[in-house]
């Protein structure tokens, strides 16, 4: 027992790293840094000190959950399904555990030689005790009667009783059912006594806490419920529900196929590539993060939208190639390099069309000398006012100024425009996207929220408008189950709305479990705010992010 220790080896889907070795007469795992040999985020849903590895003897392991409320699966050597683990369990070398669900992070249980150098050490070690008259020392002379005189002290009274107990304890008497049993009873009969003799308000509190912890069993419960016996039979759809906490987005995800798979599309790339939302997730502080924390603030605090609506609305100001700046650089829905400007990088057609009072601008490649004279800018101009349905006066008065973007200008207008201040978006898209606007479903309907973010990709398109006279959506009717047949009909111009809808749906699902499985606190309360946006469950980010990097349907 000596030159053998306890391993616990993650599962390669988990990386394979290998801890240890562990020589104590416990492994304890859990989100407690303080008290855990192997510590796990605790955003994945694991309790302080989740499950401990006992050793009994040389070849003897128990698997045991550190509380009643901790959740353990086992996996016996050659058994392709798990077992939940309630009490003290039996281990061999081989057989597997996972905290939370039989996805949670899963670890191989090793019994395996102490690494060589530590051998060494304890070798060398041994060579210098000495016996006999070597070994006739002060300091041996002292420990002896340290020895004796602890010896005379664990024998005695309450000291005599401390070290029966430690011995019940590392001997695993403890963990006998008659003893369970017995310490159960007593244990039952102190808190009866405790509850007894509090005052009304503790126990109130106690109430409280424990009417907490039971919303938390019927909130798993469902949750169990919905996945079935296995969390990892749901699918992506399911996952989208459970994730954004929508539980109209499954169903408009269902009646459309084509979106969904689109979606799906969108949210693997997301997954694969994480650190293009660390300006987000990883930003503190940053201008970036900053815009889009105004942002969520600003549609949470709208009572024009309905929740399902906010929650998709937020992620139209997060695109991977985000800058926040005031003006950057995009593509438009015909295929255009076209200037965007704003928090939501709007187009000035997109802008228009979507009832805001914006200025002209128009893009040119190349440096600003290619746009000096005043002709050359009215030409640009121009371009943008045609392709958005307008004419420039002849002869043209107006103050324009150019914007460096690096590959090229920006030229335009001078003068207020809507697409700069949030308050000004969010009251406009209220118009446009409310429950008021004629030509998208109601609020009660399942694809109400998702139909609103197609129209306001769709908004770009030359032949969609939204009349802020009439509050009529005119070129595209999109109270529709199937958004996507409606988009595909209008060929790139739509494909190219549809990809951008997919790409807003995917970033609700994908980013704040990104946030999650960083597993940290700070970070977080950065995306998710003051309990503004729902955070996600974490046993459900860790599915969603092996369903799509494994390719699962």
């Amino acid at each position: 027992m000596q030159d053998l220790a306890v391993y616990l080896r993650l599962t390669a889907e988990f990386g394979g790293a290998r801890f240890g070795p562990f020589e104590g007469l416990e492994v304890r795992l859990g989100s407690d840094g303080e008290r855990c040999h192997i510590v796990i985020p605790e955003a994945l849903g694991v309790l302080g000190e989740h499950v401990k590895v006992i050793r009994q003897d040389a070849n003897n392991l128990v698997v045991t959950p550190a509380d009643r409320t901790a959740a353990v699966f086992l996996w016996k050597a050659g058994e392709r399904r798990p077992a939940p683990v309630h009490t003290p369990t039996a281990v061999r070398p081989g057989d597997a555990f996972a905290l939370v669900t039989p996805e949670g992070p899963r670890f191989i249980v090793e019994l395996d030689e102490l690494p060589p150098e530590v051998k060494a050490q304890r070798e060398e070690a041994s060579k210098r005790r000495g016996t006999g008259r070597s070994r006739l020392t002060a300091d041996s002379m002292a420990a002896e009667v340290k020895r004796q005189a602890w010896t005379r002290i664990l024998v005695l009274g309450p000291a005599q009783l401390a070290q029966r107990a430690i011995t019940f304890v590392r001997s695993g008497a403890i963990f006998q059912p008659r003893n369970i049993i017995l310490g159960l009873t007593m244990i039952a009969g102190f808190a009866f006594g405790g509850f007894q003799s509090c005052k009304v308000g503790k126990l109130n509190k106690q109430l409280g806490t424990q009417q907490v912890r039971i919303e938390e069993c019927d909130e798993e419960l469902g949750l169990a419920k919905q996945m079935g016996a296995d969390s990892a039979e749901m699918n992506f759809k399911q996952l989208a529900s459970r994730i954004t906490t929508s539980s109209k987005l499954g169903t408009a995800l269902d009646a459309d196929k084509e979106l969904q798979k689109l979606v799906k599309k969108e949210a693997a790339a997301m997954m694969a590539e994480p650190a293009s939302f660390d300006w987000l997730v990883k930003g503190k502080g940053s201008p970036q993060a900053r815009a889009f924390n105004q942002w969520r603030g600003r549609v949470f605090k709208s009572e024009v939208f309905d929740n399902d609506t906010r929650l998709l609305l937020t992620w139209l100001v997060s695109r991977p190639e985000q800058t926040q700046e005031e003006w950057t650089m995009g593509v438009d829905s015909m295929g255009v390099d076209t200037c965007l400007r704003g928090p939501l990088r709007l187009t000035f057609r997109q802008s228009k069309n979507l009832g805001f009072v914006s200025r002209l601008d128009g893009w040119a490649p190349g440096g600003s000398a290619s746009v000096e004279t005043p002709d050359a800018r009215k030409e640009l101009l121009s371009r943008t006012a045609t392709s958005a349905g307008l004419t420039l006066p002849d002869p043209i008065e107006m103050e324009v100024t150019a914007s460096d973007q690096g590959a090229g200008v920006c030229v335009h207008e001078l003068g207020d425009d809507g697409r700069k201040e949030v308050r000004d978006l969010v009251k406009q898209l209220e118009v446009a996207l409310g429950p008021n606007a004629d030509g998208l479903p109601g609020p009660e309907n399942n694809s109400a929220a998702v139909t609103r973010v197609a129209a306001y990709w769709a908004a770009d398109m030359p032949e969609v408008r939204f009349d802020p006279q009439k509050k009529e959506w005119e070129g595209l009717k999109l109270d529709t189950k199937v958004i996507s047949k409606r988009l595909e009909d209008k060929e790139t111009r739509g494909m190219w709305a549809l990809k951008h809808t997919a790409r807003t749906i995917a970033q609700a699902v994908v980013v704040p479990c990104l946030a999650v499985l960083n597993g940290d606190k700070e970070r977080m309360e950065q995306i998710f705010g003051d309990q503004e946006y729902p955070v996600p469950n974490g046993v459900s980010c860790l599915v969603l992010n092996w369903q799509l990097l494994h390719g699962e349907q």
